[in-house]
């Protein structure tokens, strides 16, 4: 059995959230369960296991470390599936203070500040914590 820990800003309209409620809503796998961490937004009523759902702070990103963190050892999670950059920093930080480190995957949307103005620092960030990419387009 995995567990994943699907994670994204917040849930208001755009393409990533939608990419992010289809998931929560169509990721069924006898072996996989499915636990969802955002921030309040428009598309919670897109979300169909709010059982398994974790709200996170717009602003408190200490809040949200551990609320993931706590997230990520009650539910004995395997996998951190990351849905933007600020995402798969949260789940880098996450893991430093875990004991059992778990998965990063990162769903890249679009080119981020950090890429445009430190591109060494942004591969050496997926490159060194993120074990697996997936693009939206070609160009990513």
């Amino acid at each position: 059995m995995k567990n994943v820990l699907l994670i994204t800003d917040k849930l208001i309209t755009g393409g990533a959230e939608t990419y992010f409620c289809k998931l929560e809503n169509q990721l069924n796998h006898p072996d996989i369960t499915v636990y969802t961490a955002a921030a309040m937004g428009e598309l919670y009523n897109k979300i169909q296991y709010k059982k398994r759902f974790t709200p996170l702070s717009r602003k408190n990103h200490l809040h949200n470390l551990y609320v993931l963190w706590k997230k990520v050892r009650t539910c004995k999670i395997d996998i951190i599936h990351a849905n933007s950059l600020r995402m798969v920093m949260y789940a880098v930080c996450v893991n430093r203070l875990l004991r059992k480190k778990v998965k990063i995957l990162y769903t890249k949307h679009n080119v981020t500040v950090l890429e445009q103005k430190a591109k060494g620092l942004f591969c050496k960030l997926v490159n060194s914590f993120v074990h697996q990419v997936i693009t939206v387009s070609r160009f990513e």
